[in-house]
């Protein structure tokens, strides 16, 4: 499965239909819950999340633009559907 909250994404759709049933989605990469998931592809294994620092603030470009990391692993994406 595919989720993202990126328009341009394929798991785009998949994301707005769940967040429309009003589901929650967790994602966990190597069995860490992630915060603040862009994108997360359990079959290709990587997950796409804003870049923070060690005092969980946003790291941004010069343009103020979020960075993001792209890290890879284990993906498992949980639905609590209507939670």
């Amino acid at each position: 499965m595919r989720i993202s909250t990126d328009e341009t994404d394929p798991g785009y759709q998949t994301w707005a239909d769940l967040m429309c049933q009003g589901a929650k989605v967790e994602v966990f990469l190597d069995g860490i819950k992630q915060n603040e998931v862009d994108t997360a592809d359990d079959v290709q294994g990587y997950v796409r999340r804003a870049q923070v620092d060690a005092w969980g603030e946003y790291v941004l470009r010069r343009d103020n633009v979020v960075l993001l990391q792209h890290c890879k692993g284990r993906v498992q994406i949980i639905i609590n559907e209507g939670a």
